[in-house]
Protein backbone atom coordinates (compact mmCIF):
# COMPACT_ATOMS: atom_id res chain seq x y z
CA UNK A 1 0.00 0.00 0.00
CA UNK A 2 2.72 2.81 0.95
CA UNK A 3 4.13 1.53 -2.69
CA UNK A 4 1.16 2.36 -4.23
CA UNK A 5 0.90 5.42 -2.68
CA UNK A 6 4.40 6.95 -3.46
CA UNK A 7 3.65 6.16 -7.09
CA UNK A 8 0.54 7.94 -7.02
CA UNK A 9 2.29 11.02 -5.22
CA UNK A 10 5.18 10.56 -8.12
CA UNK A 11 2.55 10.54 -10.82
CA UNK A 12 0.84 13.63 -9.11
CA UNK A 13 3.95 15.61 -9.35
CA UNK A 14 4.42 14.54 -12.86
CA UNK A 15 1.19 15.22 -14.00
CA UNK A 16 -0.79 16.62 -11.71
CA UNK A 17 -4.71 16.06 -11.02
CA UNK A 18 -5.29 15.15 -14.62
CA UNK A 19 -7.97 12.59 -13.34
CA UNK A 20 -9.68 15.41 -12.42
CA UNK A 21 -9.48 17.61 -15.53
CA UNK A 22 -10.52 14.74 -17.81
CA UNK A 23 -14.21 14.94 -16.42
CA UNK A 24 -13.92 18.43 -17.77
CA UNK A 25 -12.40 17.36 -20.94
CA UNK A 26 -14.96 14.87 -22.19
CA UNK A 27 -18.15 17.22 -21.04
CA UNK A 28 -15.93 19.55 -23.81
CA UNK A 29 -15.58 17.48 -26.34
CA UNK A 30 -19.13 15.75 -25.51
CA UNK A 31 -21.66 18.65 -24.76
CA UNK A 32 -24.71 16.70 -25.26
CA UNK A 33 -23.49 12.88 -24.13
CA UNK A 34 -22.56 10.10 -26.14
CA UNK A 35 -24.23 7.37 -27.09
CA UNK A 36 -22.29 3.94 -27.16
CA UNK A 37 -24.25 0.73 -27.96
CA UNK A 38 -21.89 -1.74 -29.47
CA UNK A 39 -18.90 -3.34 -28.53
CA UNK A 40 -17.02 -1.74 -31.46
CA UNK A 41 -18.17 1.85 -29.60
CA UNK A 42 -17.04 0.91 -26.78
CA UNK A 43 -13.75 -0.45 -27.88
CA UNK A 44 -13.19 3.08 -30.23
CA UNK A 45 -14.60 5.13 -27.17
CA UNK A 46 -11.82 3.28 -24.74
CA UNK A 47 -8.72 4.03 -26.94
CA UNK A 48 -10.24 7.90 -27.69
CA UNK A 49 -10.41 8.62 -24.08
CA UNK A 50 -6.41 6.55 -23.65
CA UNK A 51 -5.50 9.08 -26.26
CA UNK A 52 -7.02 12.09 -24.54
CA UNK A 53 -5.46 11.35 -21.39
CA UNK A 54 -2.05 10.80 -22.90
CA UNK A 55 -2.75 14.33 -24.06
CA UNK A 56 -3.52 15.63 -20.95
CA UNK A 57 -0.58 14.15 -19.92
CA UNK A 58 1.69 15.74 -22.69
CA UNK A 59 0.06 19.12 -21.82
CA UNK A 60 1.78 18.60 -18.61
CA UNK A 61 5.35 18.44 -20.19
CA UNK A 62 5.06 20.90 -22.27
CA UNK A 63 4.16 22.96 -19.40
CA UNK A 64 7.00 21.77 -17.17
CA UNK A 65 9.04 21.60 -20.56
CA UNK A 66 9.50 17.97 -19.63
CA UNK A 67 10.58 15.26 -22.02
CA UNK A 68 6.70 13.73 -23.29
CA UNK A 69 8.45 10.97 -25.82
CA UNK A 70 7.10 8.01 -23.76
CA UNK A 71 3.17 10.13 -23.74
CA UNK A 72 3.67 10.32 -27.73
CA UNK A 73 4.81 6.72 -28.11
CA UNK A 74 1.35 6.10 -26.34
CA UNK A 75 -0.34 8.45 -28.22
CA UNK A 76 1.07 6.75 -31.26
CA UNK A 77 0.25 3.28 -30.39
CA UNK A 78 -3.22 3.93 -29.25
CA UNK A 79 -4.11 5.66 -32.79
CA UNK A 80 -2.94 2.75 -34.56
CA UNK A 81 -5.10 0.86 -32.69
CA UNK A 82 -8.01 2.64 -33.27
CA UNK A 83 -7.17 2.90 -36.99
CA UNK A 84 -7.09 -0.56 -37.14
CA UNK A 85 -10.54 -0.82 -35.68
CA UNK A 86 -11.74 1.46 -38.26
CA UNK A 87 -9.81 -0.01 -41.46
CA UNK A 88 -11.87 -3.39 -40.04
CA UNK A 89 -15.16 -1.86 -40.24
CA UNK A 90 -14.12 -0.46 -43.55
CA UNK A 91 -13.37 -3.95 -45.13
CA UNK A 92 -16.01 -5.47 -43.24
CA UNK A 93 -18.28 -2.98 -44.99
CA UNK A 94 -16.52 -3.39 -48.60
CA UNK A 95 -16.59 -7.48 -48.26
CA UNK A 96 -20.67 -7.14 -47.56
CA UNK A 97 -20.98 -4.42 -50.56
Amino acid sequence: LEEAKKIFEEKDKLYGSAYKRHGNLMITMFPDGITLNTAEDFEKFYLFTMIANKMNRYASHLSMKTDGQDTTKDIGIYSFMLKEIEEEKKDDTTARS
